[in-house]
């Protein structure tokens, strides 16, 4: 999950420096016009180069009933719904963040941008000390913590 989380840090370092400068050269709406050409190029690429890998006999027909069956099952799962719920949050912070960094603290769009990059980069660098000293450190609490 280190792991993860380090190499997930490299977007939000990027991406609020390229938004920046996209909105710098084109105005907001030129963020919009770019992820609508990433998402097209992306999803052609899909379609072209990516093969179903789940075989055939493998595959659902379902329908709603069976959905909603499976829906039922992993909402009731606590953990997924913790990690869900986390991970809400930490958008809800990323989607606040330029409002807070722009019209709170009255950063310009770039000073904004490097404001948000560095904060990635020290949440990156965390993952990344998380990920090497899990196999040093036990990633979960005891059962009974001592002197308790």
């Amino acid at each position: 999950m280190g792991i993860l989380m380090a190499l997930g840090g490299i977007a939000p370092i990027v991406a609020p420096l390229a938004g920046g400068a996209v909105i710098e050269a084109f105005g907001r709406r030129g963020v919009f016009w770019v992820l609508a050409v990433i998402a097209a190029v992306v999803a052609v690429t899909v379609v072209v180069a990516v093969p179903d890998c789940l075989p055939a006999e493998r595959r659902r027909t379902g329908g709603a009933a069976e959905l909603g069956q499976q829906l039922r099952s992993v909402v009731r799962d606590r953990a997924y719904v913790g990690y869900t719920l986390a991970f809400g949050v930490l958008f809800c912070s990323i989607a606040g963040s330029p409002f807070l960094l722009q019209n709170v603290l009255g950063l310009g769009v770039g000073a904004s941008s490097v404001a948000f990059s560095a904060g990635a980069v020290v949440a990156t660098v965390a993952g990344a000390v998380s990920a090497r000293s899990v196999g040093r450190v036990a990633p979960e609490l005891p059962e009974t913590l001592p002197g308790a």
